[in-house]
């Protein structure tokens, strides 16, 4: 490791240290509330246990059916080896989507060879935009739900609306029934530097126009990934809060609490997913966000953790990912 990713390493961990500390010192964060850890286990297994087999499992499946247009697939049971792999990857590095490397690596192991990195690399990148479009189509339904929020200043709501507009002009371009032979933007990578490998990622994606079906079916586990969060959070509010959460409240807020947890600063989206569901439930009338948060992030950090196990049975038969076999690797 050089000196360079060091230093960045450092100042994320001054900056996330910071955030911390300011949470601490404003009482947006209350460590105390890290007792219920142990005051209520059976809340929190249930919460451990819907993250690992919940979440991770609807992932795998959802890997699975984008899958399905290419020959060589890994099975169920073996993609979900592989994201749990991936959340170790997520427990340990920072933010909460740098381990589609890892798992390309794994996926292409799995499958003999059949599977190259550029389709595997263009379905990840497509599970995490279904994921992502799941996860704006919950907050707008929970917003439809509500009307108005009765503390919210409509920013969110404006934003949610914006997202869910964008994503949607997306989807409806990538399938779009272009003819290859009047496709602007092939015409577009002859000139372009690197576009013979530009041209393999985006046939890889547009190949899903004549898979529309599982393209939708992918957004659909991702509606059902974000509402077990949904109940994660309902769960762990009324020990935090000392309120009952709206359901519908949480199907608006959750989704956008967890889109900040990609900035790469913390593992698992730690400092900015604190300041995020703080922020969140503030705006909903609500306390405790932060503390919310650092529960659920310490059992889904803790789920992660044991993904170590897989991880080391495949690497002792494939190998560690060529990124991981330097002194940097975990």
């Amino acid at each position: 490791m050089n000196l360079k990713t060091w230093a960045i390493r450092a100042v994320k961990a001054l900056l996330v240290g910071g955030i911390l500390v300011y949470l601490v010192e404003s009482e947006r964060l209350d460590l105390k509330s890290m007792g219920l850890l142990f005051s209520e286990p059976w809340t929190m297994l249930a919460v451990a246990l819907l993250i690992l087999f919940g979440a991770n499992g609807l992932v795998a499946l959802r890997w699975r059916v984008l899958m399905s247009i290419h020959p060589g697939a890994p099975s169920l049971t073996r993609l979900f080896n592989i994201q749990w792999i991936g959340q170790f990857f997520a427990a340990v590095l920072p933010g909460t989507v740098s381990t589609d490397g890892v798992k390309a690596f794994y996926i292409i192991k799995e499958s003999k060879g059949i599977l190259s990195k550029t389709p595997i690399l263009s379905v990840l990148i497509i599970d995490r935009l279904a994921g992502l479009f799941g996860l704006v189509v919950l907050s707008v339904l929970g917003l439809v739900v509500l009307g108005k929020t009765s503390h919210s200043s409509g920013l969110l709501e404006l934003f949610v609306f914006g997202l869910f507009a964008g994503m949607s002009l997306f989807f409806m371009l990538l399938l779009l029934p272009i003819p290859e032979h009047k496709d602007p933007i092939l015409k577009l990578f002859p000139k372009l530097p690197k576009g013979e490998l530009l041209e393999k990622i985006y046939r890889a994606f547009v190949s899903f126009r004549s898979h529309r079906f599982y393209l939708l079916v992918g957004i659909f586990i991702s509606v059902f990934i974000q509402l077990l969060l949904v109940v994660c959070f309902y769960l762990l509010g009324p020990l935090v809060c000392n309120c009952s959460p709206d359901p519908f409240v949480l199907a608006f807020i959750t989704p956008l609490g967890e889109l900040s947890t990609v900035v790469p600063l913390g593992p698992a989206g730690i400092g900015v997913g604190h300041v995020a569901w703080a922020y969140l439930w503030a705006e909903q009338g609500m306390k405790g966000g932060a503390d919310v948060f650092n529960l659920f992030t310490i059992m889904r950090i803790l789920a992660g953790l044991m993904g170590g196990i897989p991880y080391l049975l495949y690497k002792k038969r494939d190998g560690a990912p060529p990124s991981l076999d330097d002194e940097s690797a975990p």
